[in-house]
């Protein structure tokens, strides 16, 4: 054996808790961070498989002529899909006069949307057999313990309209209304 081998082999005798300590800080060190970087790539597929299956838009554009923007938008080469939807920010009256204001948005009826489909948790999704229906947030049902089949009263074209819950859907926009 080398003398520097004795040496090391000395050193390491003599410091023994001390090497210990550093093994064990970069043994520690690399798993956190192959533990991280696991992590960061399994969330990281996570939101693109979520992305793709859901069909979110890559632009959501608002404003101006929605239909000329909507046709040009097809015409336009690499756009796979695109949709249009209306939208407006609404007072709803939930439960015991449990009052909000929040989104409506409009759907498709009886098939997803090619853009932004919604993912039904429970019930199920928009019907031309109940064109008033409407699909509520999986949160704002949660919180005000809304269940399929039960009624909420939006705000629409100057008054009050009772609508019946069809679902829950896993969206990011609070309830999802027919046309």
């Amino acid at each position: 054996m080398s003398i520097l081998g004795r040496k090391l082999r000395r050193d390491i005798r003599r410091q023994r808790w001390q090497f210990a300590a550093v093994t064990v800080t970069v043994v520690l060190g690399v798993t956190l961070f192959a533990a991280s970087f696991d992590s960061f790539r399994n969330l990281n597929r996570s939101y693109h498989r979520t992305y793709d299956e859901q069909a979110f838009a890559d632009l959501t554009v608002s404003g101006g002529d929605a239909e000329k923007f909507s046709v040009t938008a097809t015409e336009t080469d690499g756009v796979a899909a695109v949709a249009g939807r209306r939208q407006a920010d609404v007072p709803f009256v939930v439960g015991d006069n449990q009052k909000l204001y929040g989104r409506i948005v409009g759907m498709p009826v009886d098939e997803q949307p090619t853009v932004d489909k919604v993912r039904v948790v429970t019930g199920d999704y928009l019907s031309s057999e109940q064109p008033s229906g409407v699909l509520v947030e999986k949160h704002m049902a949660d919180h005000f313990d809304l269940k399929p089949g039960d009624t909420l009263q939006v705000f629409l074209q100057g008054r009050l309209r009772d609508r019946r819950g069809r679902g829950h859907g896993g969206i990011s926009r609070v309830p999802v209304a027919g046309p």
